[in-house]
């Protein structure tokens, strides 16, 4: 599954790097809601680390 949707997910800009919480949460606001679930689905760890996104974004890509 990660290799077919490596091309999609290159699509997708990443978050700013060292960006603030502000940053982060615009970041995620710009996506599409197809584009962050990908995303959350790809990168669980990348973005329950990043602060500013809702917390229930965050709680579910750790697992809570």
């Amino acid at each position: 599954m990660r290799q077919a949707a490596d091309p999609y997910l290159d699509t997708i800009k990443g978050p700013p790097k060292d960006g603030s919480p502000e940053d982060n949460a615009q970041w995620w606001k710009g996506l599409t809601d197809e584009q962050q679930d990908a995303y959350l689905s790809m990168n669980p760890a990348s973005v329950g680390a990043l602060n500013g996104l809702p917390a229930d974004v965050r709680d579910e890509a750790t697992g809570w």
